[in-house]
């Protein structure tokens, strides 16, 4: 879908000038068809984060149990553990990591911006 919808808009904006009312409509179109393919991840992120190993994603999280051992700090929420190095100032964090499968558990390993 992500891929049908970078043509839409290519196609739209070469030529969507011709008609410039159904420009507009494409052009929205394009921008709900984003949002609403970002909620699909979403959802599939907190239902199967298994399908993401292999990705980098970034996401708001919110642990419901946090443990700091000889690997550093561990943000986790069902069988999510998240691997940052510092604790979440308000019980949200903001994730941009790399996703991985470690002894049955999703595992996401905090990349540096």
């Amino acid at each position: 879908m992500r891929n049908i919808n970078r043509t839409l808009k290519i196609i739209n904006y070469s030529f969507g000038w011709i008609q410039p009312l159904g420009f507009l409509s494409y052009r929205a179109y394009g921008q709900a068809a984003d949002y609403y393919v970002t909620a699909l991840e979403h959802k599939v992120l907190a239902h199967a984060p298994e399908e993401f190993v292999g990705r980098e994603i970034e996401f708001v999280f919110v642990p419901h149990k946090i443990i700091q051992d000889k690997d550093g700090i561990k943000l986790i929420h069902g069988n999510v553990q998240i691997l940052v190095e510092k604790y979440p100032e308000n019980g949200r964090v903001k994730i941009r990591g790399a996703v991985s499968m470690e002894g049955g558990r999703v595992v996401i390993r905090e990349v540096k911006r």
